[in-house]
């Protein structure tokens, strides 16, 4: 039997999928397909993966064996179908393939959700976050504006028009400034909400 100790999958093997061939020469032409098959499970593919192993060994003569990888397979889905790990894939944003049995199922997708909300929620205070900043940002250029059509308005050699329309560009300024103002408080109470939102989400999981 393969050793089944593994209970947690490293992240980067569930959320990524190399865009380069599967399997190099070596690995084809000294495969152990049930071995890859197991791996392949607990990394979340769907068993069509391989496919792309076929494609990378069949430039090498090699055929993977079919009832040895889906041996692999089926064992590393025990492990991968976890609910712990069905949170973890949802906590950072993973997509979950529809790979788990119907006995297993359940309750990966239901640890898989409440990480997936987590995430959402979590991604949602980051953008209200970043928005405040930007906010922030544009205030901080409008007063820099301000104070720079201040230090125009008592130059003496400008004329009357050109003093006209500083005074304009001021008022103009003041104003998206109070606008900004009131956007940057609706902003502070919507992160709150949402701080406030995400910890009880984190509070009721089950998942620490």
């Amino acid at each position: 039997m393969l050793n089944t100790v593994k209970l947690f999958i490293p992240l980067s093997l569930l959320l990524v999928v190399g865009a380069c061939a599967t399997l190099n020469k070596d690995e084809c032409q000294h495969a152990n397909w049930r071995t890859i098959g197991y791996e392949d499970a607990c990394k979340g593919y769907r068993s069509d993966h391989i496919g792309a192993h076929r494609s990378a060994c069949a430039q090498y003569a090699v055929t993977p064996d079919m009832a040895s990888y889906q041996s692999g397979y089926q064992e590393g889905l025990g492990v991968y179908c976890k609910p712990y790990n069905g949170y973890q894939l949802g906590l950072n944003g993973g997509v979950y393939t529809g790979v788990c049995s119907a006995a297993l199922e359940p309750g990966f997708l239901s640890a898989y959700n409440t990480g997936k909300g987590i995430f959402s929620a979590q991604t949602e205070l980051n953008n209200a976050k970043n928005h405040y900043k930007y906010t922030q940002d544009q205030i901080n250029t409008l007063n820099k504006s301000l104070k720079d059509d201040e230090n125009q308005l008592i130059v003496a050699a400008n004329t009357a028009e050109k003093r006209l329309a500083i005074i304009n560009d001021m008022k103009n300024l003041s104003a998206e400034l109070e606008r900004l103002s009131d956007q940057t408080r609706d902003i502070e109470a919507s992160i709150d909400d949402l701080s406030h939102h995400l910890n009880h989400l984190k509070e009721r999981s089950p998942y620490k």
